[in-house]
């Protein structure tokens, strides 16, 4: 698998990275100074000396023809380059990604994506390298979630879609084998996947003044859940256990919501309108809140890993906090959310598991297999 990866890389990154230019960005939003010529970098050999004073544009652009030609060890240089120039550009830290890819340096490969997509959700071509990523680092489930994301963002005439439809299909068989043989390995530990413990320094209370901004611009404040047991989810569109526990949450919100218990979604997301649609067409109705800067979930929560869940009691002190993905109604979950509420408001009775709703599901409507 590893070699026919590799080779897939080689055949897939340059084409890619054309791409990004055959858009026109490249050409339409790089700010060039009138008459500056096109670097351009011989395709053999290793001098690859950088002129005093390029552009961010030089940078990019030659970085882009190196990894075209085959040299992704010399366009992550001048990706890095370009960078320092612009940190927030995504379609750099993408090619960057590609570029990591092909050198085999794989976990700096999915910083890189992950990274473009915390600051562009919608950069599709970042899904289908985080996905490669994760898949090199042995985590088949994340690289899943992501390339299930890249399905259902990418143009239906894209070339990649049936590449990844294949990916999906192979992963998804190389999982089923490995439970049937009850050898799964641990999932790879990451900030956005679930890894790590639970900060000794995170606030043991919500106050009822803390404010949740709205997706369509209003605030309210927590204080208006009082008397409520509430299932606080602190998650993000690019990450993908987080995607996938979605429906799971909903359900719980079906099976439980009213007088006396509510789930509500913290999204981490920079761009608020791409998280209400996405929402709409996943099929979440319970209350969604943005926080880009992580004021709420960094500074008072001390999260610094995702999914993270937290069960609040009626008077607002936090009872427990559930790091990564779970499958919230299945009946052992619901047991446990009573429990760690003390029972005050939540519902009784037996919970209706739903099936599919497992950590490698697929966010609703997908195209994927």
């Amino acid at each position: 698998m590893r070699r026919r990866r590799v080779n897939r890389l080689l055949l897939l990154a340059p084409a890619i990275a054309g791409g990004i230019l055959a858009l026109g960005w490249a050409i339409t939003a790089l700010p060039l100074s009138r008459g500056a010529s096109v670097p351009m970098i011989a395709d053999t050999g290793t001098d690859t000396s950088v002129e005093a004073g390029w552009s961010f544009g030089e940078y990019f652009r030659t970085g882009v023809h190196l990894l075209q030609v085959g040299r992704p060890a010399d366009a992550a240089g001048y990706f890095e380059k370009a960078l320092e120039l612009r940190p927030a550009q995504p379609e750099v830290r993408v090619n960057l990604g590609f570029a990591r890819l092909m050198t085999g340096d794989y976990r700096a490969a999915e910083e890189s994506f992950r990274t473009a997509l915390e600051y562009r959700p919608e950069q599709v071509n970042a899904y289908y390298g985080w996905a490669e990523s994760l898949e090199a680092m042995g985590d088949l489930e994340g690289a899943l979630g992501a390339m299930r994301t890249f399905i259902h963002l990418a143009p239906g005439e894209d070339e990649y879609v049936r590449r990844a439809r294949s990916a999906v299909w192979e992963w998804s068989a190389t999982l089923d084998r490995r439970r049937a043989a009850g050898d799964l390995p641990e999932r790879v530990r990451r900030d956005d996947a679930g890894g790590g413990t639970s900060p000794q320094a995170a606030s043991e209370r919500l106050d009822g003044m803390v404010e949740l901004a709205r997706l369509d611009g209003g605030t309210d404040l927590f204080g208006s859940y009082s008397g409520k047991t509430v299932v606080l989810n602190v998650w993000a569109t690019w990450c993908p256990p987080c995607r996938a526990e979605l429906p799971s949450l909903q359900a719980l919100q079906d099976e439980l919501g009213g007088d006396g218990f509510a789930v509500i979604g913290l999204s981490i997301d920079r761009d608020g309108d791409f998280v209400r649609e996405f929402l709409r067409e996943t099929g979440v109705a319970y209350p969604n809140y943005l926080d880009p800067d992580r004021a709420l979930a960094g500074r008072i929560l001390a999260m610094d890993s995702y999914p993270q869940t937290l069960i609040v009691r009626p008077d607002g002190s936090i009872a427990d906090r559930i790091v990564g993905a779970r499958e919230w109604v299945k009946p052992e979950m619901v047991d446990h959310i009573r429990t760690a509420a003390d029972g005050a408001g939540v519902a009784s009775g037996p919970a209706r598991v739903v099936e599919g709703s497992n950590s490698t599901a697929a966010p609703a409507r997908s195209r994927d297999p």
